[in-house]
C-alpha cells in the first residue's frame, strides 16, 4: 500500500493506493511538483485513433495510477496538476473526456467545466471529489458534467465507467 499525504483542510482528500499499474519512468518528469504541459506524442504515436483523456488531479500519485492504468489500457492519455495547464491543452487538441479533480491550484474543477462549456468544448467531464460538490442536479447538467466521481473510488470501477461514456 502507498499512503498518500492527507492535504490542508479544503484542499482535496488523501487516498491510499494499494496497487500502482508498472509506471513508465519517462511520463513523470519531476516527482514532486508538476506533470510537463506538453503532450506525450510517442503514447499518441502508439494508439493514434483512440480519443485522448485528460487527468487533472494536483495530488501526483493519483496522476500516476489514473495516468498508467489508462495508458495500459490503449488510451492516450495526458496528465495535469492543475487546471488551468489542462484548460491550454484542451483549448489546442481535440480531447474526448476529461476526468478532473473538484480541489485544485489556480482553477478548480467547476471553474473548468465552466471555460469549457463557454468555449463549447464537445467532450465528456467526469469530476472527481472528497468531499461535497457545490453543484445542484441541474448546474451539474448545465455545466455538462456527466458524471461525479466521489473519493476514494476503486480504479476498476473509474475503467468501466469510462468505457461506458467514451464512444466506441
Amino acid at each position: 500500500m502507498i499512503p498518500l499525504p492527507h492535504p490542508q483542510p479544503g484542499y482535496g482528500t488523501g487516498h491510499t493506493i494499494d496497487h500502482l499499474p508498472q509506471a513508465d519512468k519517462n511520463v513523470m518528469t519531476h516527482e514532486t511538483d508538476q506533470w510537463k504541459n506538453r503532450p506525450h506524442s510517442a503514447e499518441y504515436e502508439k494508439h493514434p485513433r483512440a480519443p485522448q483523456i485528460v487527468v487533472i488531479d494536483d495530488q501526483i500519485e493519483l496522476i500516476r495510477a489514473l495516468h498508467n492504468l489508462l495508458k495500459m489500457r490503449g488510451h492516450n492519455v495526458h496528465s495535469f496538476a492543475d487546471g488551468m495547464s489542462a484548460l491550454e491543452y484542451i483549448s489546442h487538441h481535440p480531447v474526448a473526456l476529461v476526468l478532473s479533480d473538484y480541489h485544485m491550484p489556480q482553477l478548480d474543477g467547476i471553474a473548468l467545466a465552466r471555460q469549457l462549456q463557454a468555449k463549447r468544448w464537445p467532450g465528456i467531464f467526469l469530476l472527481m471529489s472528497g468531499d461535497q460538490i457545490p453543484l445542484t442536479f441541474t448546474e451539474q447538467k448545465q455545466l455538462r458534467i456527466a458524471k461525479v466521481i466521489h473519493k476514494p473510488f476503486n480504479l476498476v470501477h473509474i475503467l468501466a465507467l469510462i468505457r461506458s461514456v467514451l464512444p466506441h
